[in-house]
């Protein structure tokens, strides 16, 4: 219960790793997209890169260290 507290506090957010993307793309029934720069593509859940209706995959980047913050994920978006 302690977890699940910690995870839904909005106003002090955490970090969220592999496992929690694993878990919100088996709860969203969508395909997560991990880009990084020392890694390849990884495609979490559904199929390649999309959901049980057909949604587009939700795209994040992996950024070991950037900017003095250590490991983290940024959301996508296509700038177009």
């Amino acid at each position: 219960r302690a977890y699940l507290r910690e995870v839904e506090d909005v106003e002090n957010a955490r970090w969220g790793g592999q496992l929690e993307l694993r878990a919100l793309s088996d709860a969203l029934g969508r395909s997560i997209r991990v880009y990084s720069a020392h890694m390849p593509d990884v495609v979490m859940g559904g199929g390649e890169g999309e959901g049980e209706g057909g949604d587009a995959a939700i795209e994040v980047c992996y950024h070991r260290h950037a900017f003095g913050l250590g490991e983290h994920y940024n959301s996508v978006v296509d700038a177009t």
